[in-house]
C-alpha cells in the first residue's frame, strides 16, 4: 500500500550565506507563514560566510520548526564542518569567508579562533553548530522536484558524465563533490532528471544569460529553465534573496526502530557518533532521507528512546570502503580505531549475511 502524500506550499531559498535580514525580508514578501502547517521552508545550503548577521542567522535557523523546515547542505556547510572536526583553519577557510563567520560567532580574533576550534566539541557554541550541521541532508525529492544545493551526483565528467541512477544512496565522497558542482555546466549538458525539475543553488542566476539571450548579464532573479530551477540570487551583489514558491505532494517523513549495543548508544546521546553502519539489507532499504529513527539500548531496554532524523543514505560495497570515508568518532569508536578495525567489527556482527548481499554497507547519516 502506497503512502498517502501531502500537498504542500514549499518556500525554496538557497546560499543565504548569513544575510539574515535579507532572508527575512525575502520570506515575509513571499507570503511565508513558519505557524502554518501547509508551508514548508526549503533551504538549499550556504548559511553562513559572506553576511554579517551570522549569530542572527545561526538564532533564526535553531528556531524553526524541525517539522516544517528542510535544511539542505551546501559546500560552505562542509568546510564549516571540516574546521570543527579537524579543530583548525586552513587556507580553505580564508578564501570562502569560514574563519570570519566562526570568528564573529565564538567572538575571538583569528590568532586565538584556531585554540577554540580545538575544543570546540565542548564549547556550547562549537556544540551549537555541530548540532545545526548534523541536522542537514544531501537532498529533497518531492513528487515533481528534486532540492539539491550544487547538482545531484555524477559518473563521469563534461559532455561524457550522467546523473547517478540512484543519487540518493551516493557515497559521502560523492555528495561532498555534487556540492561543488556548478548548476550551469551540468545544465549545458542536458543532465537533468526525467519528469522532475531539479531547484539549485552555489552559482547565481546571472550566469543563466547563457541560456537566455533575453536576460540581462547581471539579473538575479531565478532562472526557470527545462528542468531546472536555479535560485542563487548572489546576494552578496545583489542584495536580495530569491524565493521559489511552488505547490506539491510531500512523502510524509516515516519512522523506524533500531537497537545499539551500550557503548554506540552513547556515542549518539551526546552527539559524537554522526553515523550509523548497517548492512544495506530489505529492512535498510525501506529508509528515506527525512525519517526518524527510534534507537533503543540493547544492553539496558529501560533507559529512553533516542530520537534521530536521517540526513544521508550512503551505501557501499563494504564496512572497509565506508570506514575509510569517515573519521573513527563519527561511526562511534574512539581514534585507536582504524578503518580495518572498524570493518572487522561490522562484518563479524552480521557473518555470512555480508556475502550474501548485493549492496553491502549502508552509512546512515544522523
Amino acid at each position: 500500500m502506497t503512502e498517502e502524500k501531502m500537498k504542500m506550499k514549499i518556500f525554496a531559498v538557497s546560499d543565504v550565506h548569513g544575510f539574515y535580514t535579507e532572508l527575512v525580508d525575502a520570506l515575509k514578501e513571499a507570503g511565508y507563514d513558519e505557524n502554518d502547517p501547509s508551508h514548508l521552508l526549503v533551504m538549499c545550503g550556504d548559511y553562513f560566510d559572506r553576511g554579517t548577521e551570522p549569530l542572527q542567522m545561526l538564532e533564526f535557523l535553531e528556531g524553526l520548526d524541525p517539522d516544517r523546515v528542510v535544511l539542505i547542505r551546501g559546500n560552505h556547510d562542509d568546510m564549516m564542518e571540516d574546521a570543527l572536526l579537524q579543530g583548525g583553519i586552513q587556507s580553505i577557510h580564508e578564501r570562502n569567508g569560514t574563519e570570519k563567520t566562526l570568528s564573529a560567532l565564538f567572538n575571538l580574533s583569528p590568532f586565538y579562533l584556531n585554540s577554540a576550534l580545538r575544543r570546540s566539541a565542548f564549547s556550547p557554541m562549537g556544540k551549537r553548530l555541530r548540532r545545526l550541521i548534523g541536522r542537514m541532508q544531501d537532498m529533497l525529492e518531492t513528487e515533481n522536484y528534486i532540492f539539491v544545493h550544487g547538482w545531484l551526483p555524477l559518473k563521469g565528467i563534461g559532455r561524457f558524465a550522467r546523473v547517478m541512477t540512484d543519487p540518493v544512496h551516493a557515497t559521502h565522497a560523492e555528495w561532498r563533490r555534487a556540492r561543488w558542482t556548478e548548476w550551469m555546466e551540468s545544465y549545458r549538458y542536458g543532465l537533468t532528471v526525467k519528469d522532475k525539475t531539479l531547484v539549485c543553488g552555489h552559482r547565481a542566476c546571472a550566469y543563466a544569460h547563457e541560456f537566455d539571450p533575453t536576460r540581462d548579464r547581471n539579473d538575479p532573479s531565478i532562472f526557470y529553465g527545462d528542468g531546472v530551477r536555479a535560485i542563487d540570487a548572489l546576494t552578496v551583489v545583489s542584495g536580495r534573496v530569491n524565493v521559489l514558491v511552488v505547490e506539491d505532494l510531500v512523502t510524509p517523513r516515516g519512522t523506524h526502530e533500531m537497537s545499539l549495543v551500550d557503548e554506540m548508544y552513547d556515542e549518539i546521546r551526546i552527539g559524537e557518533k554522526r553515523v550509523e553502519m548497517r548492512l544495506f539489507d530489505e529492512k535498510r532499504q525501506k529508509i528515506r532521507l527525512g525519517d526518524e529513527i527510534l534507537f533503543s539500548n540493547a544492553d539496558r531496554p529501560e533507559l529512553p528512546v533516542i530520537r534521530a532524523r536521517v540526513t544521508a543514505l550512503h551505501v557501499y560495497s563494504s564496512f572497509a570502503e565506508l570506514a575509510r570515508e569517515f573519521t573513527p568518532a563519527e561511526l562511534g569508536f574512539d581514534a585507536s580505531h582504524t578503518a580495518e578495525d572498524i570493518a572487522a567489527y561490522m562484518e563479524r556482527i552480521y557473518g555470512d549475511r555480508c556475502k550474501k548481499e548485493k549492496s553491502v554497507a549502508i552509512g546512515i547519516g544522523i
